[in-house]
């Protein structure tokens, strides 16, 4: 069974706890965000290195290297977008399509 493309409009996590993780945007405070981003970096790694990394544990779950990818995009998706606000008034994002781009 392939994935379901994804619709959802992801802008949610800024309002709302995860269902599944917990995570809490809003109450992340901002001076210990770099230093979680550093965290989550190095259990990357070690996810990475790890021998089932193609392996999806279900055909509708993306493999730990799929998910890599994802996070990858995204970040590069987010630096574009960062990019804008801080040279363009009110600017405008084009949406993207996880998808097309795995």
């Amino acid at each position: 069974m392939p994935i379901t493309p994804d619709t959802k409009d992801w802008t949610w996590v800024l309002r709302e706890p995860c269902p599944e993780c917990g995570f809490d945007a809003p109450r992340v405070p901002h001076d210990e965000l770099s230093g979680s981003l550093l965290v989550h970096t190095t259990r990357w790694v070690e996810v990475l290195a790890g021998p089932d990394v193609t392996a999806r544990a279900h055909d509708d779950i993306w493999s730990p290297l799929e998910y890599a990818c994802h996070l990858r995009d995204a970040f590069t998706v987010i630096d574009g977008r960062l990019e804008l606000m801080l040279s363009h008034d009110g600017p405008t994002f084009p949406n993207w399509d996880q998808d097309a781009t795995a």
